[in-house]
């Protein structure tokens, strides 16, 4: 029934944009992952908002609001919306993010006959935060994805990955949002095959942009208001 592609699989959940965008690495500059200083776990609050942009056509938009307790877990609630409908499952989308690492623990897209609704256990050798220059750990994910269309469900088989992330360097971003300062997380498989390479803004409070090696999509930050 047309299953969705992961974007972005390890968290929040990853565009050919009319600006200009280019990427410049350099050493880390005082005050960005050297000599102790490190980007923390960022706080966000009702009514923060993100826009994405994909290279596949896609525009998600994402607004903050609320914070509950998801499956006993404390969690960030994004809703929004996705256009056009990702595999014909939305308009509208629903992401709850843990609070103690960001990581995407659910993601829903429904409408009013249909949903399709993929679960994310994750565990981590050491926490993500705060990032670091240097820092390496790994990622263990299991993915449960069900289905539901009218009255009829089912689901797809559970699957497991292993991540081995590195936060490699600070490097610039433009993208049509803005130019930011970013770390630059970099996810492969065991056999060291690329999976993954993320951009995380502390000024966006999110990652600005997802490259996904396994599906050639990238995704962009088109807008965002903290």
């Amino acid at each position: 029934m047309g299953a969705l592609k992961i974007v972005g699989v390890f968290i929040l959940s990853v565009a050919l944009l009319s600006a200009a965008m280019f990427v410049i690495s350099r050493p880390p500059q005082e005050g960005e992952g050297v000599e102790g200083e490190k980007s923390a776990l960022p706080a966000w609050s009702p009514g923060n908002q993100w826009s994405y942009k994909s290279s596949a056509g896609t525009t998600y938009s994402y607004t903050m609001t609320q914070e509950e307790n998801w499956g006993g877990i404390p969690s960030y609630r994004l809703d929004g919306t996705v256009n056009p409908p990702f595999g014909g499952w939305g308009p509208n989308v629903r992401r709850l993010y843990e609070k103690a690492t960001l990581g995407l623990r659910t993601e829903i897209f429904y409408d009013s006959a249909q949903s399709q609704t993929t679960q994310y256990t994750r565990s981590y050798s050491t926490s993500p935060w705060p990032l670091e220059v240097g820092k390496s750990y790994t990622e263990d994910v299991t993915i449960e994805r069900s289905y539901v269309q009218g009255p009829e469900g089912w689901s797809d088989p559970v699957r497991y990955q292993t991540l081995y992330v590195t936060i490699e360097a600070v490097e610039s971003v433009t993208v049509e949002a803005g130019t930011f300062e970013s770390y630059k997380l970099v996810a492969r498989s065991a056999d060291n095959n690329l999976v993954e390479a993320r951009w995380y803004s502390s000024t966006a409070k999110n990652f600005v942009k997802i490259v996904n090696q396994q599906t050639g999509e990238t995704l962009e930050l088109s807008s965002y208001q903290i």
